[in-house]
């Protein structure tokens, strides 16, 4: 496995049809996906097309990333790992 490091990045950045090729297969599913930026891109979706995408089970707690054996293997290989961003520790439920 290559370290990601900043002197190392650019040799890890996926090619163009990379990109497309999983951008649209996501949205094919219906996530919104943003655009890529160095190795990663946001996926948006509500949590019910998560669960049906990865086969999580509907209410469980969230895990803090998810792996890609769900996905189809044209997809699959080119992602390491599908995390979350932490939610804010400001804001109405957190004063």
């Amino acid at each position: 496995m290559d370290r990601l490091t900043a002197d190392r990045v650019h040799h890890l950045v996926p090619s163009p049809d990379v990109v497309r090729t999983v951008s649209q297969w996501f949205t094919s599913r219906g996530f919104e996906v943003g655009d890529a930026v160095g190795i990663s891109f946001a996926l948006t979706g509500p949590r019910s097309l998560f669960d049906d995408t990865f086969g999580l089970s509907e209410g469980a707690p969230r895990p803090e990333a998810l792996g890609v054996d769900a996905l189809p293997l044209e997809v699959a290989r080119h992602i390491r790992e599908i995390t979350f961003t932490a939610p804010p520790e400001f804001g109405p439920t957190n004063p």
